[in-house]
Parts: structure tokens; C-alpha cells; sequence
């Protein structure tokens, strides 16, 4: 009976080992599989935080994707263009080793001052860019056109390199309608077409164009020449000018009282002593009337004693009998 008691004794604490031990176990089981959650989840968020990385590498590579380059061409009125780049949002266009910028056209227009330029255009897009385009060139220049009195000069101010340059000259007013002009171009002399416009062709320099020979009309003055008087004055007179000449009566005729005409019209003279003729338009004759020789009376003496007889009157210089 003794016997009996001691073994069951044992085997109670044998249980109770057990159950310790088996308690034990599943408290560490279940803390590892917390830690394995953890894990777990912390496995998950490093690979979410993998995928984002992965994200920004797969927008990287979008950004940098590799964009055509783009073909520009140079039309005939000097403007750059060319075609649309895939996935390109806008375009970098360069001149002379500059870059202007970005713009979401397709073209660049011409330049309009005088110099040498090579443009050049890339595609932008997603942070990323293309090589250069192929490059064109042409060169822009000036043209000077002179300026004076009676004449205007008509044309751009700008050619482009290897293109005509057409202008026009235009005499200003009848003051000038008898000008013959000399038109140069950079101190060469050229001739209008038939259309009466002035061509320089295939240019390929600055042009200085300026004109000679513009002067106002000169109008010829016939004076007349007669005898009893001398008119004193030019022989030529400036369009839109005053004309002023004298008319001196000679010896012997002072007693005349003259006329004097302009082209038929008479004219009084001034108080300088001086005929004047305002504002030429036209040549002039000047014609002189009524000169004629001084006339002096002759008084004959009355006698019982003799007779005298003679005419009563006698003219400048002439004998008298």
C-alpha cells in the first residue's frame, strides 16, 4: 500500500512536469510566431518598399527614355521646322552655341538681323533629351538705304544670304522731275529693270545703296538785248527760286518809260530798284519795250532881221541842221 502511494505521487509530479513543460512550449511558440508575423510583415513592407524603389527606377528609365533626334529643314522663307518627336513635350532650339529655351513648337522663324547664324534643335521630354538635330545655316544682312531731298528709297531693311534684293527710287516732287539719278550699290552703279525696280542678285554681302544726281530743275532766263537799256541778271534760275534782275536804261534814253515783260507779263519793279520774278517754275524770257532816245526841244530865235528854220526838235545824238 506504501508502494502504491509513492509511485502515483511520482507520477502526479511527472504530469505536472509535463504540463509545465507544454505550457512553456506553446508560450515560446507562440512568441516566435508573433516574431514570424513581424517578420513577415516587416518582409512584406521591405518588399512593398522594394516594389517603390523599383518604381522609381521604372520612372527613372521612363524619364530617360531614349527620344529620336529630331531632322530640321530650312525653307525657302528662312524658317526652321521639323516633325514631331514621340513622346517628346516640347523642343530646345539653339543658335550659334545657345540655347533659347523650350517651346512646344515645331518650327523657329526666320531671323530678321543682320548676321551669321547655325541653328540647331533637340526633343525634350520626361526630364530626358535628345542628341542635337542636324544643323542648317544661312546668313542674314543688312541693307543701308540712303536718304536726301527730292528722292526716297524703297526696300527691306535685311536680305537673306544668296537671295534678290529688290528696291525702288522714287523722285519727289517736280522740283526735282528733271533729276537724271545715279543709283550705286556699294559704290557700283546699276540700272532699274524694265519695271523700273533695281535688283541686286545672289547677295552675299552688307549693301549700301545711295543715289546721285538728284537736283532740283534749273530753268534757262533769255535776256534780252537791245538798245536803250541792259538787263543785269542770271541766265538761270533754280526751280521754286526767286528770280531778280535790273533793267538799266542807257544814255540818252532815260526819259523812256519801259516796259518790262516776263514770258509776256509784265512786272513792276521793286523798291530795290529790281524786277523780280517769285518762285520759278518755268524758263523765262524777259523782254524790254519802249526805250526809245531822249527828245529835247528846239527853240528857233524870231527876228524882223532874219528868218530862222529847223525842226523844233531833235533826238539824243543826232545831228541837228
Amino acid at each position: 500500500m506504501r508502494k502504491f502511494n509513492i509511485l502515483a505521487i511520482i507520477a502526479v509530479i511527472l504530469a505536472l512536469s509535463l504540463c509545465v513543460f507544454a505550457s512553456c512550449n506553446n508560450g515560446d511558440s507562440g512568441k516566435t510566431s508573433e516574431s514570424l508575423s513581424g517578420s513577415a510583415e516587416s518582409g512584406e513592407t521591405n518588399e512593398s518598399s522594394g516594389d517603390t524603389g523599383e518604381t522609381v527606377e521604372t520612372g527613372g528609365t521612363e524619364s530617360r527614355e531614349e527620344l529620336a533626334v529630331p531632322q530640321i529643314v530650312l525653307g525657302g522663307d528662312f524658317t526652321v521646322t521639323w516633325s514631331a518627336v514621340d513622346n517628346a513635350t516640347g523642343y530646345t532650339v539653339n543658335v550659334n552655341g545657345e540655347d533659347l529655351g523650350v517651346t512646344p513648337s515645331l518650327s523657329f522663324p526666320a531671323l530678321k538681323v543682320a548676321g551669321s547664324y547655325a541653328i540647331k534643335v533637340k526633343a525634350v521630354g520626361n526630364g530626358g533629351e535628345s542628341g542635337y538635330s542636324n544643323t542648317v545655316n544661312y546668313s542674314v544682312y543688312s541693307v543701308d538705304l540712303a536718304t536726301g531731298e527730292g528722292f526716297t528709297l524703297t526696300g527691306e531693311k535685311v536680305v537673306y544670304g544668296g537671295k534678290n534684293y529688290t528696291f525702288t527710287l522714287e523722285i519727289k516732287g517736280e522740283a526735282y522731275s528733271g533729276s537724271v539719278p545715279v543709283v550705286k550699290v556699294n559704290g557700283v552703279a546699276t540700272e532699274a529693270g524694265e519695271d523700273g525696280k533695281y535688283t541686286v542678285e545672289n547677295v552675299s554681302a552688307n549693301l549700301a545703296i545711295t543715289v546721285e544726281g538728284i537736283v532740283k530743275t534749273g530753268y534757262t532766263v533769255t535776256l534780252p538785248d537791245g538798245d536803250g537799256y541792259e538787263v543785269r541778271g542770271e541766265n538761270k534760275v533754280v526751280y521754286g527760286e526767286d528770280y531778280s534782275f535790273e533793267v538799266i536804261k542807257a544814255e540818252g534814253y532815260d526819259k523812256s518809260e519801259l516796259t518790262v515783260k516776263v514770258n509776256g507779263n509784265a512786272v513792276e519793279k521793286g523798291e530795290n530798284g529790281k524786277y523780280t520774278v517769285k518762285a520759278a517754275k518755268e524758263n523765262l524770257v524777259i523782254t524790254v519795250e519802249g526805250a526809245k532816245k531822249n527828245t529835247y526841244t528846239v527853240t528857233l530865235p524870231a527876228s524882223v532881221a532874219f528868218t530862222a528854220t529847223g525842226k523844233n526838235t531833235v533826238g539824243y545824238g543826232e545831228d541837228y541842221t
